[in-house]
């Protein structure tokens, strides 16, 4: 008889979701839309960057949107660039300004 092992998935605490500033405000605050224009987009981020600066849930944000990782939208009070850097920075890469890709 063989034993056929399931791997269950690992228990995500997302608590900390229900204390965040943005609880409320639209998504589309933090998360713009394909076609968005440079500047709209600069607006949006500066937006969403002053709620996520005041959250008291900042850092188990960022934790989050790096080990998933988020690719899109303004998470823990850092823009996708943002935490490219960030995640490179922690493999020991140097980063160019380039645009966000995976």
């Amino acid at each position: 008889m063989s034993v056929t092992r399931v791997r269950s998935a690992p228990v995500v605490d997302y608590s900390w979701q229900v204390s965040a500033a943005c609880v409320g405000i639209p998504g589309e605050v933090f998360l713009g839309p394909d076609d968005e224009r440079p500047l709209d987009r600069i607006r949006r981020e500066a937006l969403a960057l002053r709620v996520c600066g005041a959250c008291p849930v900042r850092d188990a944000c960022l934790q989050h949107a790096l080990q998933v990782p988020e690719r899109y939208g303004v998470w823990g009070n850092t823009t996708p660039e943002q935490r490219l850097t960030l995640r490179a920075a922690d493999r020991g890469v140097q980063t160019s300004g380039a645009p966000d890709v995976y």
